[in-house]
């Protein structure tokens, strides 16, 4: 079961789970050195399932993007990969949003994004030592 959290909805313990899963994918296994704790989590929503092997947030309109809401901070860890826990946020996501929305996406996960209906938008650039590419997914509603 998927659940969407507003930060002061998650436990204590759901959220030292989401940052120990953040931290274990970004830092430990794509050696990213970054300060996570970047506030946006406050004003976040939080989406993730029962057993917090997968989660997403999802920044507000004017947050991170102009006009756009945004999905960031996929993560799946790495034992569960491949099994559609991903696939099953995101789509939650755009079910239960139904706005716009720019991302900033690692860019082999391009074709993976695109099969949700977003467009990049953007040349390629690095972010924190991985390239990347700005891809927007526009409503259909």
């Amino acid at each position: 079961m998927i659940v969407v959290k507003s930060f002061d909805e998650l436990s204590p313990r759901m959220l030292y789970n989401i940052m120990h899963l953040r931290l274990k994918v970004f830092v430990e296994e794509q050696n990213i050195v970054y300060v996570d704790t970047d506030y946006d989590d406050l004003q976040a929503d939080h989406v993730v399932n029962d057993d917090i092997v997968s989660y997403a947030r999802v920044l507000k309109k004017d947050q991170r993007y102009q006009d756009h809401m945004s999905i960031g901070r996929v993560a799946t860890h790495i034992t569960h990969r491949n099994k559609g826990y991903a696939t099953e946020i995101l789509k939650t996501i755009l079910f239960t949003y139904k706005e716009n929305f720019m991302i900033s996406a690692q860019a082999y996960l391009i074709h993976y994004y695109e099969k949700f209906g977003f467009k990049v938008v953007s040349e390629p650039y690095i972010e924190e030592g991985i390239l990347h590419v700005k891809m927007r997914y526009e409503t259909k509603i």
